[in-house]
Order: structure tokens, then C-alpha cells, then sequence
């Protein structure tokens, strides 16, 4: 019997094909990537990029035949929006008192395109708040919507006025504000005021995030209206880069099922093969830019329209001397660096107000010093998941060279996304309907 088992052993043995030398995994134990190459040669990356490229790619079959198309957020805006959170830091209440609530009403739910997830009621933001608000003076409280479907194969729809949120209505005399519109503007009954002052578009959605004073989102149900009347509409997602499922693969993949938190894909090992990718592709630049940007510095990426990454210096290291001229000279070896790497690394987000975020604000630091092992490396955070630009500077402090391991686990989510106690995200609470 032995006999028969160390046969089968040796048979198997030669069937096999033999080991490299190193295994793959293992030279991420090593905590470098030898060349870029090899990065781009690992299995995580390789599945992301596979993923993305089939994710990226009905994104834009469907926007293709899509009625509506959205805009793209200026760049001025948003580093305006930064410097403004830098000082200020985040506002939720603000983003609270932002957000009207929604109530569709059809044949069967509304289809959000949020794994699958049909709903019947959501956030709502219009494009022109200001005149959404304009029935009552000097403005409508935050208020409640309905929107019912009038004719399912041509999407048509009517708006309605239902109330104010209960929260935002201390003081104000609800029965006369409805008397007052339903006289206004014809309706049969105070409860459902038709919204014909309203003309623009609409835009519905299930959570969103503050990200530096702009709140963002992953998916957009986008309404035309006339009149009151919704005329047309479209489904729009955002898109994942590479880099964003790459570290799905390798830290969420068997964790969360259905729903993921952003943090299954944006902020952790995504940071981390990018600082590499940049480190990789300067070469001999590496260390100049590296010491030119200096400690706490912040950089806003840009996907631009083929894919490629475009990179601004909005905030300069506390710690560096270098000149405004250096800082420039930096920037571009930085620019150069970025698109001779692959396109799609980093994907979009969208504003609640319907426009595409094709941009990400990273902070970073240098890891290390003196004799350290990892002191030629970054640091690399999304500003998106603090509440200041002070706690940035506290985080990047605590890091150790434990970062900088490719195999060190990424951070993991303390609630999920959208959970109301949450200071990241806020999600519409009310209960989804799955298909």
C-alpha cells in the first residue's frame, strides 16, 4: 500500500510543472517590485484590469445610447471646493440640508443600477435647486417628492410637491403653505402639489459621500423636466479603474458579499501599487521628485478623456525649501511619468448634481527616514475618508513602514457604506426592494 502511494506521489510529481525560482508572491513579501513589469504581470492586476476593461466598457455602451449626458466637473471647481474644506473642514449638516427626499411611484420599482437594487424611494437634487424650492417664498423647506409614472415605455413621469421632511419643519405652518400652493397651482388636493414651475433636470440617488466639500456619488437615475413633466431619463454609473478592483482581488474578494463599502476598492492597496507604478516609471527622477514634494503634501489626479492620468500639485509638503520653479519642474516629470503608464489605473465618480468626478485628491508623505528600508517610498491617502484636512496630516503620521508591504492587509471597513451612523456616507433609509 505504501508502495502504491509513493508510486502515485512520483507520477504526480513529474506530471507537475516545476516551480520558478521565486514564487509570485514572494516578491511582494520582498516589499519591492523589481520592475514595473512584474506589477503589471500579477495576478491581482491582471483580474483587475479584466475586470474594469468589461465594467468600463458597458458603462460606455449604455451611456452611448443614453438621452441624457452629463457634464464634467471644471478642475477650478474642485480645487476651489478643497482649499475651501482645508480650512473648513466638513460640513454635514450642510450636506444633510442639501438633500431632497423622492418617492416613485410605477408599475414597479425604479431601477438604480446599485447591484441590481430596484427601489421606490430616494435622494433627489436638481440641477437648479433654487428654482425647485421657488413655489413658496422666500423658499420651500426641505421637502418630499413624488414622482409617478405616467407612461412606462416612453418614460414619462409627473412631479409632485408632497410636504416638507418632518425634521425640517419646526414652526412653519405646513396646512397653510399646502392651501396656498394647491391654490397656486391647481391641484386637486393639497397632498400632491404638481411641480409645474419646475423645468431642468433631476437627479436621483441612493447614498453619497462628502469628498472635500463635494458630495459624490456611484449611480445616477437623471430626469428631464418641463414643466413638471418628465420628458426623458437615463441611468448613469460611475466607473472603477484597474488599481480599484486589483485591490478588491486582493483584500475583499471572499470578505463582503452583495453591497461593498468604497473601501473594497478605493484608498488601500490601489494607493499603494500606484505610488509604486509612479516610483517604477521615473526611474532616476524618483528621488528629486520625491524630496522636492516634501512632507503632507496633496495631489489631484485627473482621468482624462483616453484613460491616462493627468496630476496637479494643489498643496506642497510643510517640510520642503524647494522652489516654486523646482515644484513646477516636479509636476511635470510627475505628468510624464503618468502617461507613459497604462490607461484606466484610476476610474470616475459622480456628483449628486449629475456631473462626472473623473478626479481623486491624494495626500502623501514620504515613508521613513534614515536607515529605514522603505524611506524611498510614499505614503499615499484619499482624501475622501477624512473629515478634515487635519485629521489627513494626523493619519499620515501614524503610518509605519508595515504600509508600505504589498501583502499588509488594507483597512478595513468599520460599518458599511451608507450605514446612517456613518461620517463617510449617507444613504437614503429606506428599504430596498431586490429583484
Amino acid at each position: 500500500m505504501k508502495h502504491t502511494i509513493l508510486c502515485l506521489f512520483s507520477v504526480c510529481a513529474l506530471l507537475m510543472p516545476a516551480l520558478p525560482a521565486v514564487a509570485q508572491n514572494e516578491i511582494f513579501r520582498q516589499n519591492e517590485f523589481p520592475t514595473l513589469d512584474s506589477l503589471l504581470r500579477h495576478e491581482n492586476y491582471v483580474d483587475g484590469a479584466r475586470l474594469a476593461e468589461g465594467h468600463r466598457n458597458r458603462v460606455a455602451k449604455a451611456l452611448a445610447q443614453s438621452p441624457l449626458k452629463p457634464d464634467t466637473m471644471p478642475e477650478a471647481q474642485v480645487i476651489e471646493a478643497f482649499n475651501r474644506w482645508t480650512q473648513k473642514g466638513r460640513a454635514p449638516l450642510l450636506n444633510r440640508m442639501r438633500v431632497e427626499r423622492l418617492t416613485y411611484q410605477g408599475q414597479k420599482p425604479l431601477h438604480l443600477e446599485l447591484h441590481d437594487a430596484w427601489v421606490s424611494q430616494t435622494f433627489l437634487q436638481a440641477a437648479d435647486m433654487p428654482l425647485l424650492r421657488s413655489a413658496a417664498t422666500p423658499s420651500l423647506p426641505l421637502s418630499c417628492w413624488l414622482l409617478e409614472e405616467t407612461d412606462k415605455k416612453k418614460g414619462t413621469a409627473k412631479l409632485y410637491w408632497t410636504g416638507p421632511q418632518p425634521e425640517f419643519c419646526l414652526g412653519l405652518d405646513t396646512a397653510a403653505l399646502r392651501r396656498k400652493l394647491a391654490q397656486r397651482y391647481g391641484a386637486a388636493q393639497p397632498a400632491r402639489i404638481p411641480a409645474t414651475w419646475y423645468t431642468g433636470r433631476l437627479f436621483l440617488h441612493l447614498d453619497y459621500w462628502d469628498y472635500c466639500g463635494i458630495t459624490v456619488c456611484e449611480n445616477i437615475h437623471a430626469a428631464r423636466v418641463e414643466n413638471g413633466r418628465v420628458t426623458q431619463a437615463s441611468a448613469w454609473k460611475a466607473t472603477k479603474g484597474i488599481l480599484a478592483y486589483a485591490q478588491y482581488f486582493k483584500d475583499f474578494r471572499f470578505i463582503w458579499i452583495g453591497d461593498q463599502p468604497l473601501e473594497a476598492y478605493y484608498g488601500g492597496a490601489e494607493l499603494k501599487l500606484l505610488a509604486e507604478m509612479i516610483r517604477l516609471q521615473l526611474g532616476e527622477d524618483w528621488n528629486e521628485v520625491h524630496t522636492t514634494l516634501g512632507y503632507g503634501f496633496c495631489l489631484l489626479f485627473t482621468t482624462k478623456a483616453n484613460g491616462h492620468l493627468g496630476v496637479k500639485i494643489i498643496r506642497r509638503g510643510n517640510s520642503t525649501q524647494a522652489s516654486d520653479e523646482a515644484m513646477k519642474q516636479a509636476e511635470s516629470k510627475l505628468n510624464r511619468a503618468l502617461a507613459a503608464l497604462p490607461p484606466h489605473l484610476l476610474g470616475s465618480l459622480l456628483t449628486t448634481d449629475g456631473q462626472v468626478f473623473p478626479y481623486r485628491i491624494i495626500a502623501g508623505r514620504p515613508i521613513g527616514n534614515g536607515d529605514n528600508p522603505y524611506n524611498h517610498k510614499w505614503v499615499l491617502m484619499d482624501c475622501l475618508y477624512a473629515d478634515s484636512w487635519k485629521k489627513v496630516v494626523e493619519e499620515l503620521r501614524q503610518v509605519d513602514e508595515k504600509y508600505c508591504r504589498w501583502y499588509t492587509e488594507t483597512r478595513r471597513p468599520s460599518m458599511e457604506a451608507g450605514d446612517p451612523k456613518s461620517p463617510l456616507s449617507y444613504r437614503c433609509p429606506l428599504k430596498l426592494k431586490q429583484r
